[in-house]
């Protein structure tokens, strides 16, 4: 129960940072398809004041990200609220991949990134459910360390590999996505809807 719990959260940080990464590279140029960046190329060099406003819009998504999640998590329950975020953050993600405009490629970060800021906030909910009084707030230790290493592991891909390919780095970041969606679909425990109790699961 825990690794696969921990991989939902390894997933979390991985692709929400990975989104936030990907926003400053994609944001950077006009016909982004295809681009192979010149690793020596000052990275900042080439944003103007409208692409810091559109990286603005796209932070912006986490507010109607968490009030989307708001609004299905009880409904749902913690589990497919997770799957069902995970999937649409996949097939978004492949989205990137379309040649564009900059704008309409805003759009799809902003989907991205408040999508992710929703499966966070359901594997914050769903963690403390699962685990019994005495342990919660090592768990949650433990499970929030797991999502620092997938933020800490996603420059790798968003910064690095993307010199080599964006094709690469946003199919890994698709395909990565549905995984994590098999991973909460796995879960064996729903907690909506349940009083929390001193058990051990």
């Amino acid at each position: 129960m825990m690794t696969t719990l921990e991989n939902n959260w390894f997933g979390c940080g991985w692709l929400y940072f990975g989104i936030v990464l990907l926003t400053t590279t994609l944001l950077q140029y006009d016909a982004h398809c295809g681009f192979v960046v010149n690793n020596s190329s000052n990275s900042s060099a080439a944003l103007t004041s409208s692409d810091y406003l559109k990286i603005a819009w796209s932070a912006a998504a986490e507010i109607p990200g968490l009030i989307f999640t708001v609004l299905i998590i009880d409904r749902l329950g913690r589990k497919k609220t997770m799957i069902m975020e995970f999937v649409i953050e996949a097939g978004v993600i492949l989205l990137l991949l379309i040649c564009t405009s900059s704008t309409v490629l805003t759009v799809f970060l902003f989907i991205a990134r408040g999508i992710m800021s929703g499966v966070f906030m359901a594997a914050f909910v769903y963690t403390p459910e699962v685990y019994p009084t005495r342990i919660r707030a090592v768990a949650m230790g433990v499970h929030s360390t797991a999502s620092r290493i997938g933020a800490i592991v996603s420059p790798f891909a968003a910064e690095v590999l993307i010199h080599q390919s964006e094709y690469a780095t946003i199919s890994l970041f698709a395909a990565s996505a549905f995984v994590f969606a098999l991973m909460a679909a796995i879960l064996p425990i729903e907690t909506a809807g349940k009083p929390l109790k001193d058990r051990k699961q």
